[in-house]
């Protein structure tokens, strides 16, 4: 996983944008209740602004992100051992996510038959 090249306003921008339009439950549990109270434009509105503050959120953890991340592997670079922990760690995650996965896919067919 290369993690040198830099990241442009335009990539903020589009996970910003992508991550607003994403339907939340909390999103269409307002939209529902608009609908309810027959208010649906004020529920439009409400929604709106949820995914224009959720595109703000994620433009900030990503500007937040990619200042730590040029502080931190620049200060790392020297160190062979932190080399080598970047280039594993990724692998032992997936493979960790990997194994708890397969773990509750059995639970849960075990819970299925026992009904």
């Amino acid at each position: 996983m290369d993690l040198s090249d830099k990241v442009s306003w335009k990539t903020l921008a589009v996970l910003g944008l992508s991550g607003g339009l994403v339907p939340s439950t909390s999103a269409i549990i307002v939209l529902l209740g608009a609908i309810q109270l027959n208010r649906i434009a004020f529920g439009g509105a409400l929604i709106l602004a949820f995914g224009i503050g959720m595109a703000i959120a994620l433009v900030s953890v990503g500007l937040g992100m990619v200042a730590l991340r040029d502080k931190a592997f620049g200060a790392m670079d020297g160190n062979s051992m932190i080399r080598t922990a970047r280039i594993w760690v990724v692998p032992i995650a997936a493979g960790a996510v990997l194994i708890i996965g397969i773990f509750l896919l059995i639970r849960a067919g075990i819970q299925i038959s026992d009904i």
